[in-house]
């Protein structure tokens, strides 16, 4: 097994550099009046037309949802080299954001283009390194050894504390099939992601360490919310739909996810200094 030697602040930094909002959003097409502006929603189907002034400055926009013109305010913007976890963290609440290249507005992005595919490589990999980093963190903390049988006993052991059940049967199915191909693996790397956060949570509780009570208060790890998190993460390495259906509920799931993993990286990373 290699060792894993990335720092999370350098994985976060590296994920948002891989790709911009910019990269997602959509080319703005503005109007000189309200009446143009009307005729642009017409024939594209935008929501929001921004309307410049006699000197090509845009300040306001033609909002066909209240159809009215709305004055662009300072929360409205947001530069194009924001990286793609920050923007998923800032389309919630906010339905949209004009797009600044330096000084000037030149594109729109609204929430339903976080199904553009280019942002599922930032949350595939962070998502992943985060299962790394759970296992990192059980190898190090399991008293009864490495070896597989130890493992099933650690395994085992929560399962008798735990409300809810790590399938270790599962894992083992797993491990065999890898095994018989001559596949590098062991019980540990073969649970899959509501295993790993069964284990992390009760294993960090039979360790009673303080910072884990600071955790809590950050992240919510209840029985309901591993299965949520569970099936969300298949449904965004399995993606063959649009996560993004509807603005209020899916990225508020989707943000808490993605913060979920952030902190637990940074958890874990903080005890292991």
């Amino acid at each position: 097994m290699t060792e894993n030697k990335i720092e999370s602040d350098y994985l976060l930094s590296r994920i948002n550099e891989m790709f911009k909002i910019v990269d997602i959003s959509n080319k703005i097409v503005s109007a000189k009046n309200e009446e143009k502006a009307k005729q642009v929603h017409v024939l594209w189907d935008f929501d929001r037309v921004p309307i410049e002034d006699k000197d090509g400055n845009i300040k306001e926009y033609y909002d066909s949802n209240e159809d009215k013109i709305v004055q662009i305010i300072p929360a409205d913007l947001v530069s194009e080299s924001t990286g793609i976890l920050k923007t998923l963290s800032s389309l919630y609440p906010n339905k949209f954001y004009f797009v600044l290249t330096g000084n000037k507005i030149t594109h729109i992005v609204h929430y339903s283009d976080l199904n553009n595919p280019i942002v599922l490589p930032g949350i595939y990999t962070l998502i992943a390194y985060c299962e790394i980093k759970i296992r990192e963190y059980a190898r190090e903390k399991n008293t009864y050894g490495n070896a597989d049988s130890d493992i099933e006993k650690l395994l085992t052991d929560i399962n008798t504390r735990s409300s809810i059940k790590i399938n270790i049967s599962r894992a083992k199915s797993y491990l065999i099939k890898k095994m018989r191909a001559k596949i590098e693996t062991n019980l540990l790397d073969e649970l899959d992601f509501d295993d790993e956060l069964i284990l992390f949570r009760e294993l960090s509780l039979m360790l009673n360490d303080e910072r884990f009570k600071e955790f809590k208060k950050c992240v919510v790890l209840s029985d309901n919310t591993i299965k949520s998190y569970y099936a969300l993460r298949n449904d965004i390495m399995h993606s063959n739909y649009q996560m993004i259906e509807k603005q209020s509920h899916d990225i508020e799931e989707l943000g808490a996810f993605i913060n979920a993993c952030q902190k637990l990286i940074s958890y874990i990373e903080s005890i292991s200094d």
